[in-house]
């Protein structure tokens, strides 16, 4: 009995020393990095390989739980690739308290070790259209000439799993084409200005997974009132904001059906379609070679290639990146053309690729060139517009230029002159 008790007390005082020596291993040792930011960060070094290189990134800050997940995964990458970081945070001015929480978030990014932080105040009011379309359109005024500065280095934007699940629901409920409903990507352009790369590198991650990593670190964010669905912020019908309405009230009623992997499954969605999207642009690129042609001595505003077909997620972004909606830098005529013949040989979904990409080159603006439009056209070449022979229509344009697409003699024209003041 005696001895018994002393191997026990033996065992147990080798258990002791054991866990004594592994304590004072692990002193001074950072606990396990969270998986979700360790997948940011790769995410972020893939996209920063694949982009052209830049010295710089800008990194948009609201001081939401996302973007502060999403500036703590910059600083580790760009200490790691030696890249100057470039902070912007927006303040909306659409709030009392914006101001108080817009530098609230500056010094809590100069805690965080960043240098160059700006908080730059947008002019809402000077946007047409609804406060979040404003808001969201002055904000991306501003980052894009954040990148400017830095010779158009990427912007990091901070969305999430649940903010992509919103788009591809946003895409359905306005019976957008799959272009829409194909959602955000990881890599791409920044909203509404396409010579701007974006990279969203938190976009296969949940906002609930986020704000864990940021609650285990003790790490603070600011919630933005407008995000809630008590929000003062109404449309211009005075119904919820879309995205809101979307957040709280749509995808909580799908979380209840399908259960809350639901979100991710979205995200899949909005991945093939995207893949789907690629191959048709490829697709789309081959037949413009072969079937449009220029039609005057005009310059088209740039290369079909760089103003629409986009490899996506099928290879590397074109050099150049995108260089639409921007105003034409003369009033020079510009005539592009295709057969009926040609188009109409093609498949709907590849002929309406070729027709946007027409008016693209000739000088359409993207952002306001709608599916109406398009369809408009198409039916130019197989529908009752074509019966009706030759038919104006006007196109978006810049104010500098006037736009113009019409048939005759079995071709689609689109024509870009001067416009007459």
């Amino acid at each position: 009995m005696n001895k018994n008790k002393k191997n026990i007390h033996h065992q147990k005082a080798q258990e002791i020393q054991q866990n004594n020596k592994s304590s004072s291993q692990n002193v001074g040792k950072r606990p396990p990095l969270h998986p979700a930011i360790a997948h940011a960060r790769r995410e972020l070094i893939q996209a920063l390989d694949e982009l052209p290189y830049h010295n710089s990134i800008i990194v948009a800050v609201s001081g939401g739980s996302d973007s502060t997940a999403l500036a703590h995964v910059a600083r580790f990458v760009a200490q790691k690739k030696d890249l100057h970081v470039a902070v912007v945070i927006v303040d909306h001015g659409l709030r009392r308290e914006s101001k108080k929480e817009a530098m609230q978030v500056y010094q809590r990014m100069h805690d965080l070790g960043f240098d160059d932080v700006d908080v730059v105040n947008a002019d809402v009011y000077c946007y047409l259209g609804g406060p979040e379309g404003s808001a969201r359109s002055a904000r991306y005024d501003i980052l894009a000439d954040a990148s400017q500065e830095y010779d158009n280095a990427p912007v990091l934007l901070g969305h999430t799993a649940d903010d992509q699940a919103e788009t591809v629901l946003l895409g359905f409920g306005r019976g957008s084409g799959a272009r829409s409903i194909a959602g955000m990507k990881k890599i791409g352009t920044l909203p509404e200005h396409d010579d701007i790369p974006a990279i969203r590198p938190l976009l296969d991650i949940r906002r609930k997974t986020l704000r864990k990593y940021l609650r285990s670190e003790g790490i603070e964010w600011v919630d933005d009132p407008t995000n809630s669905p008590h929000s003062d912020w109404k449309a211009a019908d005075g119904t919820p904001l879309k995205r809101n309405a979307v957040r709280h009230q749509v995808l909580p009623a799908m979380k209840k059906v399908f259960g809350d992997a639901c979100v991710d499954a979205l995200g899949r969605t909005a991945l093939q379609l995207q893949q789907d999207n690629a191959a048709l642009d490829m697709w789309a690129q081959e037949e413009y070679d072969r079937i449009v042609r220029i039609d005057s001595d005009g310059d088209p505003l740039c290369e079909p290639e760089k103003i629409y077909f986009d490899p996506g997620v099928l290879g590397p972004l074109y050099e150049g990146v995108y260089a639409y909606d921007t105003e034409v830098d003369n009033g020079e005529e510009y005539i592009i053309s295709a057969s009926h013949k040609d188009l109409e040989g093609l498949p709907i979904a590849i002929r309406t690729r070729v027709i946007r990409a027409m008016c693209l080159s000739a000088g359409a603006l993207a952002g306001s060139l709608k599916s109406d439009h398009i369809e408009t056209l198409n039916d130019f070449v197989m529908g009752e517009g074509r019966k009706k022979g030759q038919r104006m229509f006007s196109l978006p344009t810049c104010k500098r230029c006037k736009l113009t697409a019409y048939q005759n003699e079995g071709r689609l024209y689109v024509k870009r002159e001067k416009a007459v003041k």
